[in-house]
């Protein structure tokens, strides 16, 4: 038998060479099995509102320094009563705030007036008081400590509809709601939504 030649043992060794690089090429590497994901600890559940009674009395910390004193301001309130009297009011000289009823049968009379002359015109709140005899007076407009948020916003739009000239507003008679935080915190949302500024009256 012939030998072959080595040219072709060569070719042959190489091209065997060849086939087994591309078989090992074409076999994918062993998977690794995926690292399972840590389990998470369940969350905590939120903390439970303090119950709203807590806040009855409206929290002081953090509240806003008192703006220095720069001078006076003059609110005249309880108008719209008669027209002479919204008349007078306008009549007088310099700028300052006028404050309407808006159940007062002049109301409308007035509010116009005093906004024809450049006053500041305000709405006066009717809001309930403490003293009983003065609680009898109470309409449909006064603000109680038994209206909802629902109410007030009610009321205090429809005191609005009657002096819409009103830039800001403050209480009349009101000593008995202004003292508590749930119907003050619906009224000043209805305030500042019509960015209108308020003044407590104090009575």
């Amino acid at each position: 038998m012939r030998p072959f030649p080595p040219w072709l043992a060569a070719g042959i060794g190489l091209l065997v060479g060849v086939v087994l690089v591309m078989l090992l090429l074409r076999v994918p590497p062993p998977r690794s099995a995926a690292p399972s994901a840590p389990s998470l600890p369940e969350p905590a559940p939120a903390p439970a509102p303090p119950p709203f009674e807590a806040f009855e009395e409206a929290p002081r910390q953090g509240m806003p320094a008192r703006a220095p004193r720069t001078g006076i301001a003059l609110i005249v309130d309880d108008l719209g009563n008669n027209r002479r009297e919204a008349i007078a009011v306008a009549e007088l000289p310099g700028r300052f705030a006028a404050s309407v009823l808006p159940d007062a049968p002049q109301a409308r009379f007035a509010a116009r007036t005093l906004a024809a002359a450049g006053k500041i015109v305000m709405l006066h709140l009717p809001m309930e008081p403490k003293v009983a005899k003065y609680r009898a007076r109470m309409d449909g407009f006064f603000l109680t400590l038994a209206d909802d948020d629902a109410a007030i916003a009610e009321k205090l739009a429809r005191a609005l509809a009657v002096v819409p000239e009103a830039q800001g507003v403050n209480n009349h008679m009101g000593s008995a709601l202004t003292e508590r935080w749930a119907p003050m915190r619906a009224l000043m949302r209805g305030i500042a939504g019509r960015r209108l500024f308020f003044v407590d009256s104090l009575t």
